[in-house]
């Protein structure tokens, strides 16, 4: 009994280390982002998120 108990929790604690070191790296990776993004506006939007516009795609125009 004590054995699986060990092993219970290895196999818990080992997953919930994994979801930490992912959401480290999540975290690295927009922050990252937000200062790219900063840096291409000169640094005139600090804080604010940019939001890469994606511009839409062109659709058939119906013909009146």
């Amino acid at each position: 009994m004590k054995e699986f108990f060990e092993f219970a929790w290895h196999s818990v604690s080992s997953l919930i280390l994994k979801i930490r070191v992912q959401t480290k790296k999540s975290a690295q990776s927009t922050k990252l982002k937000i200062i790219n993004g900063q840096n291409r506006r000169n640094q005139k939007s600090i804080g604010v998120i940019p939001e890469i516009k994606i511009p839409p795609k062109p659709r058939f125009r119906k013909k009146f």
